[in-house]
């Protein structure tokens, strides 16, 4: 099972659309002592990258938001658009080579992209390494090389997870301390591609994910960054096209699908309590992105029964009270990162049948 970009993009429009993939999403959250309170988002207007692109690696570091990769549907790009939260402002850079459907994780003011499916169809072990203050890049690699992972990271460690590799699916996890610029290899419960990946306090957690065509995971894998322990608990369903966030002590996997739903489903994991809790968002959809900003857990866009969404789901945790707003686009396969009270949504698919692509990126406030 060859996989190269102009597959993936495709099969959106085919049999595979609601049976393929998952995105990932890595945050690190704390254990909610010091966890801002909001109450709301405010659209503050549009903006937009260099180029119109999905399947975007995003993460913040210091001041700056940064987008990396992606694909355009014709090619596979190595466009970096770094925006200051500060000033406004845009600069670009570029990755080492072009690719899509990074890992990504962060460590002080460094962002890591990880992996990922290069523009000839192969996967990279590649990590690019971009330092928001210096504005440099270093670089390092994975123990295999593999797109469709999930990155995430906690303290000073940062994680990439599963994915495609030369072999087929891959259950490798490689594991960097970037204090010290030392790996170590662990291994998921299950091999699949696609998890959904995120991290509260020192623990990082890999769900879901694709294990064929049709069967996917419902393993949680639960890694502790400051034991070196590994922990396993379980979704209620096996699904794809997860999306996973953190506020505090709670840890999100929301949306998605399996062979037969697609989810408006929310589980939720305390990690004090160790107890699952389930809510809901207002519609059922997958290739959702999903973002925090202090106490409001935010899932956005996706693919639902009507085609791409543009809906914003805004959960309160503090409170359990749901509220929506609307992006300006409706899409699927967008991106959003959020840093202090910004939160931005960048790119994805306005079309399924046309494979029309977005450089819209849509700026809120947390209030």
């Amino acid at each position: 099972m060859k996989k190269t970009a102009i597959y993936f993009l495709c099969i959106l429009a085919g049999s595979w659309l609601l049976t393929g993939f998952t995105s990932c999403k890595k945050k690190s959250g704390d254990t909610g002592s010091s966890v801002i309170s909001y109450s709301k988002i405010t659209y503050l207007g549009n903006t937009n990258l260099s180029v119109a692109r999905i399947i975007i690696a995003g993460a913040s570091a210091g001041n700056k938001i940064v987008f990396a990769g992606g694909s355009n549907i014709t090619s596979v790009l190595n466009t970096v658009d770094i925006y200051d939260v500060a000033t406004g402002t845009w600069t670009a850079s570029q990755l080492s080579e072009s690719k899509y459907s990074i890992g990504v994780g962060t460590y002080d003011n460094q962002i890591y992209f990880g992996g990922g499916w290069t523009s000839g169809g192969t996967t990279s072990k590649v990590v690019d390494i971009y330092n928001t203050k210096t504005q440099t890049w270093t670089s390092s690699q994975l123990s295999q090389a593999r797109g469709d992972l999930a990155g995430t990271s906690a303290g000073q460690y940062v994680l990439f997870a599963g994915g495609w590799g030369s072999g087929g699916l891959s259950n490798v996890v490689d594991i960097l301390n970037a204090a010290t610029e030392t790996w170590t290899t662990g291994f998921l419960s299950e091999a699949r591609d696609y998890p959904a990946a995120t991290s509260c306090g020192t623990k990082m957690f890999i769900a879901g994910g694709g294990i064929s065509a049709s069967i996917y995971s419902n393993a949680v894998d639960i890694f502790d960054s400051q034991t070196g322990l590994w922990t396993y608990d379980h979704l209620p369903y096996g699904r794809g096209q997860i999306s996973a966030v953190t506020s505090g002590s709670k840890v999100f996997f929301a949306g998605g699908n399996n062979s037969d739903s697609v989810f408006s489903r929310v589980d939720i994991y305390d990690i004090n309590t160790k107890n699952w809790s389930t809510t809901f968002m207002s519609k059922a959809r997958s290739y959702i992105t999903a973002v925090s900003v202090g106490n409001l857990v935010i899932f956005a866009g996706g693919l639902s029964a009507s085609g791409p969404d543009g809906i914003i789901d805004i959960y309160n945790v503090s409170t359990g009270v749901w509220t929506t707003a609307s992006l300006s686009i409706p899409r699927l396969r967008l991106t959003a990162v959020a840093c202090g009270s910004k939160i931005l949504f960048a790119g994805g698919m306005t079309d399924i049948i046309t494979n029309t692509v977005t450089a819209a990126v849509d700026v809120f406030q947390a209030e």
